[in-house]
């Protein structure tokens, strides 16, 4: 080989590679439509800035001892992202929010529940406003038993997200200005708070002594589950620190935030439209919970907690995922078959019609803004979309199971209210891919 051969990468005879880079480098083209040096807006796809020159490709390393290297030195320079004293102030601040308001509403469970309610304590209050699970047992002469105990009640997040939000806009908003940022800042949030939540339920137990007509004593005691309050808390501080801190330029940065704020404006947005459909049909007429064997419930529980509750169940029934009430189990392929009045039918049909609306108007939204972009968006939307889905099935399930308090013998009977996890996560992935992929065809408008 000669000279010239030796420093170039094609021979001029045949074209052939003599050089192998490639099999080490590869260029990956422009998928930000910013610059980073000057922050102007580009054409996807440019490989230079057309105000100052900038390169907007980058050469990526394709050796694999390379990458497992620059992987660790990565994970070194997250701090470089994190915004760490913002993160341990916005997640205390949160904290302490939501303290006080478990304090005014423990004041008025102590007039309504009288001496058990005196027994709960702002600390068991904030630990239920997370959604954690709780196992009671009880000992006593008799036996020992055990009940456990799993309220997602939608309605009880309203608390702790107005805490992190409050927390977010003064502390954390203007801290996430990248992509990089907002993910980190985002965890950091979600692992800061779910950690002093998960200590305050390892703190906080409940030990209530009482006795029946023959003064025989049983010994109550009830826990929070560690694990089930650690997971829920790190999901709602990371979703509402993501959401407080996304803004339209990280979106135009990056593709799957963008993807990933848009399906949980989706979820927002229906979900106020199927809870407004639903709160309007339990003002008028609210016979149709006599079908569901949940009327008796509405003695002890607000419309409004019903009616949220009942408005998520919908949300899933529209995605085609059995919603299990009780004795019940309805999804769109048993509903014209079922017991239920004719005026209920149409309100679960009404609700699928605008579910399956919302979503094809999403995959219009989709063709729209990355009809330019050489991803898949398509599956990054029905990923994200199940994703968020199953979140939802698993924060809003209420399981109780009805083991015997008093004695020995396990009663293994479970009510349910929920949406079960794994079919929601197939159903909402194959539905949500075949409605968008339906809307995103259909977009014309350009």
């Amino acid at each position: 080989m000669n000279t010239e051969e030796k420093y170039s990468n094609y021979s001029k005879e045949d074209g052939k590679i003599l050089n192998k880079i490639s099999n080490y480098y590869r260029l990956e083209i422009n998928n930000e439509m910013n610059c980073s040096k000057c922050h102007t807006e580009s054409k996807y796809g440019s490989n230079y800035c057309k105000q100052c020159g900038n390169e907007l490709f980058k050469v990526v390393d394709k050796n694999l001892f390379n990458i497992v290297e620059k992987s660790k030195f990565n994970i070194n320079n997250i701090k470089s992202y994190a915004s760490s004293t913002n993160i341990f102030i916005t997640s205390v601040s949160s904290i302490l929010i939501l303290f006080i308001l478990s304090v005014i509403f423990n004041g008025m469970m102590d007039i309504s529940l009288g001496k058990l309610g005196i027994s709960i304590s702002p600390l068991h209050t904030m630990l239920g406003m997370n959604l954690g699970s709780i196992n009671i047992t009880s000992s006593s002469l008799i036996g020992v038993g055990e009940v456990s105990v799993h309220l997602g009640v939608i309605s009880l997040l309203i608390a702790p997200i107005i805490s992190l939000v409050i927390s977010n806009i003064l502390f954390m908003k203007n801290k996430s200005n990248t992509p990089n940022e907002l993910i980190i800042n985002s965890i950091g949030v979600g692992i800061v708070y779910a950690l002093f939540m998960a200590v305050i339920s390892m703190i906080s137990k409940i030990e209530l002594n009482s006795y029946d007509m023959m003064n025989i004593a049983t010994l109550l005691k009830v826990k929070f589950a560690t694990t089930s309050i650690f997971i829920n808390s790190f999901l709602i501080g990371f979703l509402s620190t993501f959401t407080i801190g996304y803004k339209k330029r990280i979106g135009k940065e990056n593709i799957y935030i963008n993807i990933f704020k848009k399906v949980i404006n989706i979820f927002m947005i229906g979900y106020i439209l199927v809870f407004i459909i639903v709160g309007i049909l339990t003002i008028s007429d609210s016979t149709y919970l006599y079908e569901f064997g949940i009327s008796e419930y509405m003695k002890y529980i607000n419309t409004g907690i019903v009616v949220s509750q009942l408005s998520v169940y919908m949300w899933g029934f529209a995605n085609l995922i059995p919603m299990v009430i009780g004795d019940y189990t309805i999804s769109i392929f048993n509903i014209l078959n079922s017991n239920l009045f004719f005026d209920t039918k149409l309100i679960f049909i009404i609700v699928f019609i605008l579910v399956s609306l919302i979503i094809l108007i999403a995959g219009c939204n989709l063709k729209k803004h990355f009809k330019n972009n050489d991803k898949n968006v398509l599956l990054i939307f029905s990923i994200m979309y199940s994703f968020v889905m199953a979140l939802i099935s698993m924060l809003s399930k209420i399981d109780v199971g009805m083991g015997m308090l008093t004695t020995n013998v396990n009663n293994h009977n479970v009510i349910t209210f929920g949406l079960p996890i794994i079919i929601t996560i197939i159903s909402s992935f194959i539905y949500s891919y075949i409605l968008a992929f339906i809307g995103y065809k259909l977009y014309n408008f350009e």
